[in-house]
Order: structure tokens, then C-alpha cells, then sequence
């Protein structure tokens, strides 16, 4: 439960992997694609779990503003699968520690420091590179939010800033007046 922001989020049907070994450049990724139009100071927050024989202990982050496209067999994978336009990406974070619970344990990432996916009308977001120990790994990803601050209307600043100068020559007003 996020009492602060009033939404409750409650243990169901997660997002599982088994077996995220690397083979070659393939591991486990997943996308998350969303509009933050009229917001900023993005956060995205998940349940996570991890498994009690060889933990996941880290992962990347990357975004970019332009479409996921279609790659066709990249690699050692046979088929289509979605990537980043020309496959270019802004890291966000490198190897962050995940918690070895073998409970769900909330994640926070905040994004604020990002500021180019604020406002925007297209975010695309992957989780990748998941680092796992020696054994045949397997983790849980639940109840996945983005959160962020409305983005101030510019009318209001305008408003507010008239309000400002009215004051300040009412004050004057009555500061010559002797009021």
C-alpha cells in the first residue's frame, strides 16, 4: 500500500523468468512503454523476488524517446523481437543490487534526475542485463508503477506572477500613501 499517494498494490499474478543465463547476448529484458504528458519527476516502482539458490544480483536500466522497432534474428535469437530504435539508449543506471529476499521486496527507482522523459508523449524503458549467480536463476517482478508531479500549467505561472505584481504595487501604494 502507497498510502501517501493513496494506491494500493497487492500481491498477484507477476512477471516470471526461469533460467535468465546469458546466451550470448540474449537474457531476460522486458520493455516498459508509457506517456508522461503533463508530468515529470518520474518513478518507477515494482515488487520484486528473487529465488533461494542463486540470486539475481543486479541489472541495467536504458530509455529512449523514439519507437521500439521490430529486429528481426539478432544474434543467437531466432525470430522478432522489439529494440530500441538503431539500438541506441540512454543508460539511466549500470548494475544496480537487487535484494536476494525470497520475498517480494518494493523497488524504488526515481527518475527524476532524468529529465528528457518528462512531458513527453512516447517512453520507452528497459530493465536488462539481469546478473545471475551460478545456478539456473529465476526471479518475480509484481505491481509495476510509474508515478510523477504534475507539471505546472504555464498559464498558472502567468497568473501567479501577476498576483505577485499587484501586491507588490498595492504595498507600494500604500507605502506612499502613508496607509
Amino acid at each position: 500500500m502507497d498510502a501517501a499517494n493513496g494506491i494500493n498494490v497487492a500481491a498477484g499474478q507477476s512477471m516470471a523468468w526461469d533460467d535468465i543465463a546469458k546466451s550470448g547476448d540474449n537474457d531476460a529484458e522486458f520493455f516498459l512503454v508509457f506517456s508522461t504528458i503533463g508530468y515529470k519527476d518520474i518513478e518507477i516502482s515494482f515488487d520484486f523476488q528473487n529465488n533461494g539458490t542463486s540470486p539475481i544480483e543486479s541489472y541495467d536500466l536504458k530509455f529512449s524517446l523514439n519507437t521500439l522497432q521490430d529486429v528481426t534474428n539478432p544474434g543467437d535469437v531466432l525470430g522478432t523481437i522489439k529494440d530500441f530504435a538503431g539500438g541506441v539508449s540512454t543508460e539511466i543506471t549500470n548494475n544496480t543490487a537487487v535484494s536476494a529476499s525470497t520475498s517480494f521486496t518494493r523497488v524504488a527507482v526515481n527518475l527524476s534526475s532524468q529529465t528528457a522523459i518528462n512531458d513527453q508523449g512516447y517512453v520507452a524503458i528497459r530493465f536488462d542485463d539481469w546478473q545471475n549467480g551460478a545456478a539456473n536463476d529465476d526471479m518475480r517482478i509484481d505491481n509495476v508503477l510509474i508515478t510523477g508531479n504534475l507539471v505546472p500549467e504555464p498559464s498558472a505561472a502567468v497568473l501567479a506572477g501577476l498576483g505577485a505584481l499587484a501586491l507588490l504595487r498595492r504595498r507600494r501604494v500604500a507605502t506612499s500613501t502613508g496607509a
